[in-house]
């Protein structure tokens, strides 16, 4: 037996048959390079290399394991691990113009890039991706790809501001030109509102890690842990609550600073704010608020005093939710009074989606951060705009 997964995070895959005693090969396809729409498939092949069945019944699957082996066929040449590195991958531009297979030369150089190297150094990746989508703007499995390979550097040391941004807009893009992709709208849904979620989608990794370690084993290390977006539950639509089950808490609380007199934060925190819509454009989104201190001044958390606070601002739309305002960043096992970690705060919204203007969300950011070694602590806000998405792919 051998499997391929379509997942985003491979070792997510290997805690997974860590924890259900699965012992055979399992390859990995984040880039689905296979052009799959939809899984599971399985497929019987025999010894002569001829799919015997597509998603057989039991009884198939029996018969087949049952039957005799067929009779060695001659030997072959061996056929090579790997392909060669194609040759051409620096063709210029202009001279691509005239060369069909720059194109696939460059697809096939940016997808060595993320299949072989560690997540770093996918710059090069993410310059032919780009490159193909320049030229072809309904290149729809580039724009996927592009979006792997974005997300995969947004979750590594080489991360740049924009990347989780941009890597929602390339798989958007992506699901618009194949509506009907499966794997595409699940790897948008991983990261958005609960209204869009089939399942949760890694509510099995707390429970796995548990069974593992009462067995006597260690649990295969995760280089990013899922929260937030990733383990929350679906939720029906016309609820009235689109805050999540998990942590942070969404109160109430009104803003100890209504009228802004704080001192607005001047580059200790970068702040990002992201939106991935609903993929089925029924006026929903998740919203991840990413907080980053800065390296070059020294920045880190103050843990001693009030964690990091998010007020939302009620806005005029009609039937724009939450209604709810504040959300808490609390922090879990602190080593100490200072971090210096990234901090995400997740939240939900959902409007009426028959609305044609605009819609928007103000909102501010309260937090203590301290500035180098002496460890000077103050008090800062930071101003917020959330721009909603009015449609998404159908």
């Amino acid at each position: 037996m051998i499997g391929i997964t379509q997942e985003q995070h491979p070792d997510r895959c290997r805690l997974f048959m860590q924890w259900q005693g699965m012992d055979w090969p399992v390859m990995v396809d984040s880039l689905n390079r296979l052009d799959v729409k939809v899984v599971p498939i399985t497929l019987l092949i025999d010894e002569a290399g001829i799919i015997q069945a597509v998603n057989p019944r039991a009884d198939a699957l029996e018969a087949f394991l049952d039957a005799p082996p067929m009779p060695a066929s001659p030997a072959t040449e061996p056929v090579p691990a790997r392909r060669p590195a194609p040759a051409g991958v620096d063709v210029a531009p202009e001279q691509a113009e005239t060369d069909a297979d720059a194109e696939a030369e460059w697809l096939a150089a940016a997808d060595r890039d993320v299949t072989w190297n560690d997540g770093v150094e996918l710059d090069e990746a993410i310059a032919l991706y780009r490159m193909l989508v320049e030229r072809d703007p309904e290149a729809r499995r580039a724009w996927f790809r592009l979006g792997v390979a974005l997300r995969r550097r947004s979750e590594s040391p080489a991360a740049r501001p924009t990347d989780f941004a941009e890597a929602i807009t390339a798989w958007s893009t992506a699901l618009s030109l194949d509506p009907n992709q499966y794997i595409w709208r699940r790897r948008i849904q991983q990261y958005g509102p609960r209204l869009d979620k089939p399942y949760p989608f890694y509510d099995w990794v707390t429970e796995a890690r548990a069974a593992i370690v009462a067995r006597g084993d260690t649990p295969h290390p995760l280089r990013v842990e899922p929260g937030g977006a990733e383990i929350a539950a679906p939720l029906p639509r016309g609820r009235g609550d689109a805050s999540g089950p998990a942590p942070p808490p969404v109160t109430t609380a009104t803003s100890p600073d209504p009228d802004g007199r704080v001192i607005r934060d001047d580059g200790l925190v970068t702040v990002r704010v992201i939106t991935v819509p609903d993929t089925a454009g029924r006026g929903a989104a998740r919203v991840h608020v990413i907080m980053t201190p800065s390296v070059a001044r020294e920045a880190w958390w103050n843990n001693e005093v009030e964690p990091v606070m998010l007020f939302l601002e009620p806005g005029d739309d009609a039937g724009l939710q939450p209604s709810t305002r504040t959300v808490r960043h609390e922090v879990d096992d602190v080593l100490g009074a200072e971090t210096r970690e990234t901090r995400t705060i997740e939240f939900e919204v959902q409007w009426a989606a028959d609305e044609d203007a605009p819609l928007a969300l103000d909102g501010h950011l309260l937090f203590y951060v301290c500035e180098g070694r002496e460890g000077t602590c103050v008090y800062r806000r930071h101003d917020i705009r959330i721009d909603l998405p009015r449609s998404s792919s159908p």
